[in-house]
């Protein structure tokens, strides 16, 4: 039973939920609960069917929108992710390759072998 109180729900990597998730959460808050939705329409989307966050932005929902980015504190690496987040990829790989952010292996089982070693190399101490 509800206890009238007000609740704030943060819902982060909203544009991962589905329809029915949203629907199934929506239906479960009290009419003094209030719920903040975070996330990105240009990222990854939901794996079951819709797309509710971008839908409720298009049906005028409230959006703030953060344009800066802070969290590369490199200019030149600040720089190619912003050509990134524009659409311009060959432009920002281009860039990142000379500074050592990209790397091409060409053979593919080579190119295995180094993912697969960087995976080993990276795993948690528990496993």
């Amino acid at each position: 039973m509800h206890d009238g109180a007000r609740h704030l729900y943060f819902v982060d990597e909203s544009s991962l939920a589905s329809t029915r998730q949203m629907h199934e959460f929506f239906e479960r808050l009290q009419e003094n609960d209030r719920v903040l939705l975070v996330g990105d329409v240009r990222q990854h989307q939901a794996v079951d069917a819709g797309r509710p966050y971008e839908q409720l932005q298009q049906a005028g929902m409230p959006t703030a929108r953060l344009e800066e980015i802070v969290r590369q504190k490199d200019p030149a690496l600040k720089e190619s992710v912003e050509q990134l987040a524009r659409g311009e990829v060959r432009d920002a790989i281009g860039k990142s390759r000379p500074a050592g952010r990209v790397h091409e292996i060409a053979d593919t089982e080579d190119r295995m072998r180094v993912i697969a070693t960087e995976y080993a190399a990276n795993l948690p101490e528990r496993w």
